[in-house]
């Protein structure tokens, strides 16, 4: 009889034990999870994501040519613009914080480089190889949509157009990079090596995250949709209130 009750009392305090250490397990990993969603928010991701409406737009199965697909991006614009609530439209190859990037070989005029080209859509960057870099299409007034500022020399313009010469904004990261100490805004790189098209560098913007919130410090090329030919974009629509009080607008006046 003293054995069993011996024994239910030892089953006991093994089962208090196990509760205790649980709780104090789930105890630690709500902590630890308040402590990484505090951090999140403490960083800035370089750019203004809130009231920032973003709709993926692809017209590969509607095979227009590339005129009516400049046409028809610069039509959702125009349209989406004149939705009520709506301040600001623009347009992005990739979504910053999703988690994709698109890598592309580089070449900076004077220096060394590869001699082919390629893109690379996934996760990674291209900040670790000297000879590739993060880039990204993207269509007018991006920056201001997304409230990343310019530092130095220009924005895209209409003017910036396929029959233009071709022309690239970069990042500080960028900067620091291939050109620290020196001016980068009239250097030239390429995405083709020695065969170009050069890409004149005519602006510099401020560092902003890309493919996810704790990367580093990440070089970045943008170029002008107006010289680039795509088909699948993401409109990005910066609204006054609340992003869902405007999306039925913005899906009649695409479609």
């Amino acid at each position: 009889m003293l054995d069993e009750r011996a024994r239910r009392f030892n089953l006991r305090n093994i089962l208090v034990v196990a509760q205790v250490a649980l709780s104090l397990i789930l105890l630690i990993a709500a902590r630890l999870f308040l402590r990484s969603a505090q951090q999140s928010q403490a960083i800035d991701p370089g750019f203004t994501a809130e009231r920032v409406l973003t709709v993926p737009l692809n017209i590969n199965l509607l095979r227009y040519t590339r005129a009516q697909s400049r046409e028809f991006f610069r039509q959702v614009i125009e349209r989406v613009e004149g939705v009520p609530g709506v301040q600001q439209a623009s347009l992005a190859r990739v979504v910053a914080l999703s988690g994709v990037a698109s890598v592309r070989s580089l070449l900076i005029e004077g220096k060394t480089g590869p001699d082919d080209q390629f893109r690379s859509e996934g996760t990674g960057t291209g900040g670790s190889n000297p000879n590739s870099v993060n880039s990204n299409v993207i269509g007018l007034n991006y920056f201001q949509t997304m409230g990343i500022a310019l530092l130095r020399g220009r924005d895209f313009t209409a003017q910036d157009s396929e029959d233009r010469p071709r022309v690239a904004v970069v990042n500080e990261a960028f900067v620091r990079q291939h050109f620290e100490g020196q001016e980068a805004v009239g250097r030239r790189l390429s995405f083709n090596g020695v065969r170009g098209p050069r890409q004149e560098i005519v602006g510099v913007v401020q560092d902003s995250k890309y493919v996810t919130l704790g990367e580093g410090p990440t070089a970045m090329v943008y170029v002008p949709l107006g010289q680039n030919q795509e088909s699948g974009m993401t409109l990005h629509a910066r609204v006054a209130g609340a992003p869902g009080g405007v999306i039925a607008a913005v899906r009649r006046e695409v479609q």
